[in-house]
């Protein structure tokens, strides 16, 4: 009976001897270590049975959690207009505002919403569709799109795009418009198709020099 005893216990002390074996040869591991200053990290390696200690007081993986394979932090931009300055009457009876335009990279650009009240033009052969309306980028040293729209956001829209060399919708394709105006040379603007129901008031079109 002691010889069986002393059996299982020299096979049970072999065996974890063997675990700490396979365990002590993990492979390293790339880890980005938090420094003193908070969300800053550099590049440490360290053994694979170390990582969950690390991770547990604030570490991360490269590649992910918000940070890149160098462990810079990934910083993600919500799109965003903000007005900078106050309204002013444009062109044409449009109101133009200046604004500054965040995009999801961060970059931000200088730019104009040009909007205007509009009446959808009737007569679409389809007989969902109470027409189509636009604006042009018309302030001279802003003329390219980058982005536009219709108020208010909750109307009824079958379209809604920049025009612009190369768009195209349905059977129209730039420089003319779905209601017949042609585009002069250079000249972008947005337009916006609206369904029957609940039409947009306006059309806003966002210009960047």
């Amino acid at each position: 009976m002691k010889k069986i005893l002393m059996s299982l216990v020299m096979i049970s002390v072999l065996m974890l001897s063997v675990g700490f074996v396979i365990a002590a040869k993990l492979p390293k591991v790339d880890i980005c270590h938090q420094t003193e200053s908070i969300n800053e990290y550099v590049l440490i390696n360290v053994n694979g049975n170390a990582v969950s200690a690390h991770e547990a007081h604030g570490d991360g993986l490269p590649g992910e959690g918000g940070l890149d394979e160098e462990c810079n932090e990934v910083v993600v931009c919500t799109y965003s207009v903000e007005e900078t300055v106050a309204s002013y009457d444009g062109l044409y009876g449009s109101t133009v505002t200046p604004v500054t335009i965040t995009n999801e990279d961060c970059s931000t650009v200088e730019a104009l919403k040009i909007e205007t009240t509009q009446n959808f033009q009737d007569g679409q052969p389809d007989g969902q569709s109470a027409g189509w309306a636009g604006w042009s980028c018309v302030e001279p040293e802003y003329p390219q799109v980058i982005g536009g729209g219709y108020n208010p956001e909750g109307a009824d829209i079958l379209n809604s795009l920049a025009w612009d060399i190369g768009a195209s919708v349905g059977e129209f394709n730039y420089p003319t418009t779905p209601w017949g105006y042609s585009y002069a040379d250079g000249e972008t603007g947005w337009i916006v198709q609206a369904a029957g129901t609940t039409p947009p008031t306006s059309v806003y079109v966002l210009c960047a020099a």
